[in-house]
């Protein structure tokens, strides 16, 4: 997680650039995107999400939604008021969502015992512009796979979601976004 977030942050600084995971297996917790980085999990690449709710602090974003206030407040990679943000590659985001460790935090708010809105979702977008994901494979959210909110000039183009989980688990939510182009995806959610 903090060798992935610095080389964002990096890229971040220079103003613009590109985190590049090459073919193998990355386990992070959660990431935040910043405006002109591009991260680009390659053919071969899995980044898999931790399956410790720990690593996953609340983050909820200032775009007041009833979602916002009761569900999404946590995510693997999220980004906020950011521009040209992408997400391709060819690679798999997994996230790791239905692990014994999920499935505790999964009934630990259903008792009460935990606040809703901790389940971690895959990819969350709040109040960006000019987001681009394409040419990944979402896999395996604990919750919603992605949700883009308040979000303007959005592409998903040859994605494949895949996320049949025990409940709950979307492939893809839009809230209040403009200019969104959703094309040539597979998407398998419950």
């Amino acid at each position: 997680t903090v060798a992935i977030q610095k080389a964002v942050d990096a890229c971040a600084a220079g103003g613009w650039g590109t985190v590049r995971l090459p073919a193998g297996r990355y386990l992070s917790g959660a990431l935040v995107l910043k405006s002109n980085v591009t991260l680009r999990v390659e053919r071969g690449a899995t980044l898999l999400g931790s399956p410790r709710p720990e690593d996953y602090p609340e983050d909820p974003h200032a775009y007041a939604s009833r979602f916002s206030d009761e569900h999404g407040r946590c995510s693997l990679i999220t980004a906020e008021k950011a521009e040209n943000v992408c997400i391709e590659g060819g690679g798999i985001i997994d996230g790791q969502g239905w692990g014994a460790e999920m499935k505790a935090l999964i009934r630990s708010i259903k008792d009460g015992k935990t606040k809703r809105g901790m389940r971690p979702l895959v990819l969350r977008f709040s109040e960006c512009r000019h987001v681009r994901v394409r040419d990944v494979m979402l896999r395996r959210s604990a919750f919603w796979m992605q949700n883009y909110q308040a979000c303007e000039d959005v592409m998903i183009e040859g994605i494949t979601v895949e996320n049949v989980g025990p409940t709950n688990t979307d492939g893809l939510d839009l809230d209040g976004c403009k200019d969104v182009r959703v094309a040539n995806c597979r998407i398998v959610s419950r």
